[in-house]
């Protein structure tokens, strides 16, 4: 679109689709000012539009996300006067953009069919970035 109406709804279809053509969600952990955790949550095509995961892999954030990226994020988290969330953020296959969809402001943890060693690294990252924050206050 070249110009956004106001008073229209817009609707988009992401092609959320890595360069090995899985469907890729993105779940980023949004802990008092910082992007402390990033799971890839992998989807078959028609399971792509719920909750079902095929599997999920804990990864680097600086690997999927860039700086400029977590800095928008940063400022929508800010604008929603929001501490901790978990966000669902798909990258358009098409234009390279990311697309916060959803902003879940309770985190709910690892997803069930993150590895164990895995989870428990990620749950260690959370709370390491949950404690300088409420040192820092």
């Amino acid at each position: 679109l070249d110009q956004v109406v106001d008073t229209h709804v817009y609707q988009r279809v992401i092609r959320n689709q890595d360069q090995a053509g899985r469907w890729l969600d993105l779940r980023v952990v949004w802990i008092h000012g910082v992007v402390s955790t990033l799971y890839l949550k992998f989807k078959h095509e028609h399971e792509r539009f719920t909750n079902q995961t095929a599997s999920v892999q804990l990864a680097d954030v600086t690997d999927f996300i860039s700086t400029v990226e977590i800095q928008n994020i940063t400022k929508l988290m800010v604008l929603h006067q929001t501490e901790s969330a978990e966000l669902d953020v798909l990258r358009d296959a098409d234009d390279g953009r990311i697309y916060v969809v959803d902003l879940n402001p309770t985190p709910w943890g690892p997803p069930i069919q993150l590895e164990p060693a895995q989870a428990q690294k990620a749950i260690a990252s959370m709370s390491e970035k949950l404690n300088q924050a409420v040192a820092h206050r």
